[in-house]
């Protein structure tokens, strides 16, 4: 998991001028990515108050939930925004699924190679906890 102060940028970039202003952590896959993970990871950023972090957190596991229930290869979000009313949203976000899986979450009746051709909306079904 990345995550940067810098929005609306190259990760890649930062890396190279600023590589302070990237938090990393890596995930270990038998132990997955907690929430709490999350929250100690943004609690470095300096600065950053409690309530955000615990908000930002949450926004960053469910990402990772949702990533692990359908095979994404990437998520990306940026930037992330926080609301005036405090919440965080993305303001633009990428998914990228494994071609391989397309197959087990198609509901749309297209098949994963009418979706893959046409590039037509995938709908996915999201797993009611």
């Amino acid at each position: 998991v990345l995550a940067s102060t810098e929005g609306g940028v190259d990760i890649e970039q930062v890396a190279n001028a600023s590589p302070e202003k990237i938090l990393r952590h890596w995930i270990d896959p038998t132990l997955g990515f907690s929430e709490q993970a999350a929250e100690t990871m943004l609690a470095q950023f300096p600065g950053m108050k409690k309530d955000d972090v615990t908000k930002f957190a949450s926004a960053i596991h469910t990402l990772y939930k949702v990533g692990m229930d359908y095979d994404a290869e990437l998520i990306e979000m940026n930037p992330l925004v926080k609301t005036a009313s405090g919440e965080f949203i993305a303001a633009d976000a990428r998914i990228i699924l494994d071609d391989n899986c397309l197959s087990d979450y198609v509901t749309s009746g297209y098949s994963a190679e009418d979706i893959y051709q046409y590039c037509l909306y995938l709908w996915l079904r999201h797993n009611q906890q």
